[in-house]
C-alpha cells in the first residue's frame, strides 16, 4: 500500500508466524482497524515502532489514524493518539486529523481529544512553572555565591594585608635577633 522498509519483523497471526517487513505490520494495523479491532490494533503496534506507525501513509496520503478517525472507530483512534500518532499530519488533500475531527460526528472523540490537549497544554504549564522556579532558585544560589565569593574576597585581602605586617615583624625580630647575637659576640 505505501512505502518499503528493510526492517523486518517476525508477526505471529492467524496463519502462523512469519518473518515480514515493518511496512506490511502497518497495513496489517490498517486492516485491523478497518476491521475495528482494537486488541489485534494494540497487538500489531507492540510489534513496531511508534515512527513507522506514524509515518505510513495510504494511496490518499492518509496516516492510519486518518483511517480510524474516517471510519469512526474512536476507540482505536484513542489508542492510536495515546500511542503518539500525530493529530497535525495533513494528508494528500490538505486535511489532518483534526480536519477530519472537526467534520466528524464522532463526539466522544473530539472531547477525547480535547481533554488530552487541556491535559498536554496544563502539563506544559505545570513544567514551565517547574522549570522558573528552578532558575528563580538557581539565580537566588548564584546571587548568594557572589556575594559570599566578594565577602571571601575581602577576607583574603586582610589576611595578606595581616600576613604582609606578620613577615616584616619577623623580618624586624630576626634583625633585633641578629644584632644580639652580633652584640653578644663582641663582649
Amino acid at each position: 500500500m505505501s512505502r518499503t522498509s528493510t526492517n523486518t519483523t517476525t508477526y505471529f497471526g492467524s496463519f502462523g508466524s512469519s518473518i515480514i517487513p515493518q511496512s506490511q505490520i502497518v497495513d496489517h494495523i490498517r486492516s485491523a482497524i478497518l476491521g475495528g479491532n482494537l486488541p489485534e490494533v494494540e497487538r500489531l503496534c507492540s510489534k513496531i515502532s511508534q515512527n513507522d506507525v506514524s509515518n505510513y501513509r495510504d494511496v490518499y496520503g492518509n496516516t492510519i489514524l486518518h483511517t480510524a478517525i474516517l471510519l469512526g472507530r474512536s476507540e482505536i483512534a484513542q489508542y492510536l493518539i495515546n500511542f503518539g500518532c500525530p493529530l497535525t499530519t495533513a494528508n494528500s488533500i490538505g486535511e489532518t486529523c483534526y480536519d477530519l475531527l472537526a467534520k466528524s460526528n464522532i463526539g466522544s472523540l473530539v472531547k477525547y481529544v480535547h481533554d488530552s490537549e487541556k491535559k498536554k497544554a496544563e502539563a506544559h504549564q505545570m513544567e514551565t512553572r517547574s522549570k522558573t522556579t528552578r532558575i528563580v532558585a538557581l539565580e537566588t544560589e548564584v546571587h548568594s555565591l557572589e556575594n559570599t565569593n566578594v565577602s571571601l574576597s575581602k577576607k583574603n585581602q586582610e589576611l595578606t594585608i595581616e600576613l604582609g605586617k606578620r613577615k616584616r615583624d619577623i623580618e624586624e625580630l630576626e634583625t633585633q635577633k641578629s644584632n644580639l647575637i652580633k652584640a653578644s659576640r663582641k663582649k
